[in-house]
């Protein structure tokens, strides 16, 4: 029995780190996906929990239970009511650093992403609040993908948690690549993002060109049914997608889904053709003007066209004329001058 005991309280020493569960001090987390837990009852008013991923990846951050010890009825996601005297939850990128979001209002928050590949989420109590609870998840995203259209005819590009709300502070590209020769077409599926005059706040930025820094095509925000009004194409063989959404706000939109495929370019089609007709016609145009010449000059073999004149006709000499007809021109006539000849 006693054996059994260890054993099971060995396997929690082991688990508890993993789950992140608030033992007042801090726990470090390392893995790509995990969740961090605030059970009533707990007895540490303050716990922190370090978030540490590879460089490459971005954090998805977001609420499964939220039940927070105050009186307080704002409007969700307002970062302003917060103080020292609530019970309250921060996201800051170190411990030294002022945090960057902080919950301490009624209704759950919204999932919202880092700009970084690190994350500080630290619960502080207030007095004698032993009642607050919450449970959290999070798992990881790279920041930067590449769509590769090379041996794929297309792909499915989506936000993120699509088709759930979208986080907040969230900035992911992609860049897409096709064979030279090919431009790329993106049709969206759905979109439904939040929608400002001018698509400031949260919106997906297509740029024609491998970078962000390339022309943008279009900046869009709102809700589009699918249809041709919604299909962009770039002008070579690259495109680039961003979707950013602000630090603060609420929301119920659930992003984007899209498809990206490939197609040969006009001119790579038109330009061959182009030239093949033109050698085909050259080409016909040259036996047609060898098979007249070849006509005209019967065969290759030059004619000549003899005809005797009377005395009456007052000829000396030897006279030479052109042939009356299309297919005698250029044919040396020979009229040689003769006597008369005696009618028989």
């Amino acid at each position: 029995m006693h054996v059994l005991f260890v054993a099971v309280l060995l396997l929690y020493s082991t688990i508890d780190p993993c789950l992140g569960g608030c033992n007042g001090s801090l726990t470090l987390l390392t893995e790509s996906q995990g969740q961090i837990t605030r059970q009533p009852g707990d007895q540490a008013r303050m716990c922190i929990w370090k978030i540490s991923v590879l460089s490459y990846l971005r954090i998805v951050f977001y609420f499964k239970r939220y039940n927070l010890d105050n009186n307080l009825h704002s409007y969700p996601n307002h970062n302003g009511d917060c103080n020292e005297k609530n019970t309250r939850i921060e996201l800051k990128n170190s411990q030294t650093e002022q945090p960057w979001k902080s919950y301490c209002q009624s209704g759950m928050p919204e999932p919202i992403a880092t700009k970084q590949s690190t994350l500080y989420v630290k619960f502080i109590a207030s007095d004698n609040d032993l009642q607050s609870e919450f449970s959290a998840q999070y798992y990881t995203l790279p920041f930067k993908q590449t769509i590769d259209l090379k041996k794929a005819s297309n792909a499915i590009i989506s936000s993120p948690e699509f088709p759930g709300k979208y986080p907040r502070n969230s900035y992911f590209t992609w860049s897409v690549v096709a064979p030279s020769g090919f431009r790329i077409k993106i049709e969206f599926l759905k979109l439904n993002i939040f929608l400002t005059s001018d698509c400031s706040q949260d919106a997906l930025v297509v740029r024609d060109g491998p970078s962000v820094k390339s022309k943008v095509l279009k900046r869009i925000c709102g809700h589009r049914h699918p249809g041709n009004s919604n299909v962009l194409y770039s002008s070579s063989n690259t495109m680039t997608l961003e979707f950013v959404s602000a630090l603060f706000g609420s929301h119920d939109s659930f992003g984007f889904e899209a498809r990206v495929s490939k197609e040969v370019k006009l001119y790579i089609i038109v330009v061959p053709c182009a030239i093949g007709i033109l050698v085909v016609s050259l080409i016909v145009a040259a036996v047609v003007f060898m098979f007249r010449r070849l006509s005209a000059s019967g065969g290759g073999h030059p004619r000549m066209q003899m005809s005797l004149l009377n005395e009456a006709d007052h000829f000396s000499t030897t006279q030479i004329s052109e042939a009356d007809t299309a297919n005698e021109a250029n044919l040396p006539v020979y009229r040689p001058t003769t006597q008369q000849i005696a009618k028989t």
